[in-house]
């Protein structure tokens, strides 16, 4: 009898919070980079999830389905697929940022800063999202209780 392997599955709890994880990673990135440090890492990090969590769902869940269909495709279901996935995933959004800062006028994107910030958020965005998805996936197999009658007063 042959044994199904499980498949990933989009798992919203999981994409939120992994993207949350990441804007935190790329929020403190950029305070190392900048040379701050103190109440800034924490202030850095909230300001990131706030500002940068709604933005960086949308940005980002195009690689999050790519991944989801090329590991089930091709039966990648490792902890590791997930990271390097999420590096490279977001990595490859670097040349975009180049090109919006070409179009403005900035010369951030000149820097290899920004490339290697991108791929340590994608790996630990990847890393949280196959965690979640693996607890997700979980709870969906376990059978629900059902809730116990009320208990009866009286004769």
């Amino acid at each position: 009898m042959p044994v199904v392997q499980s498949t990933y599955t989009f798992s919203f709890a999981g994409y939120l919070l992994s993207v949350a994880a990441g804007c935190v990673v790329f929020a403190l990135a950029v305070v190392v980079a900048l040379g701050y440090g103190g109440l800034s890492i924490a202030l850095f990090a909230l300001f990131g999830v706030m500002l940068g969590l709604l933005p960086a769902m949308l940005l980002f869940l195009p690689v999050a389905l790519l991944g989801i269909w090329l590991g089930n495709r091709f039966g990648l279901r490792s902890r590791g697929y997930a990271v390097v996935f999420g590096a490279v995933g977001a990595a490859a959004y670097y040349p975009l940022g180049i090109g919006i800062g070409a179009a403005v006028g900035s010369t951030v994107g000149a820097s290899p800063w920004p490339a290697g910030m991108l791929a340590a958020a994608g790996a630990v965005a990847g890393y949280v999202y196959f965690v979640t998805e693996r607890i997700d996936r979980e709870a969906r197999k376990r059978p629900r209780q059902q809730a116990a009658p009320p208990p009866v007063h009286g004769p």
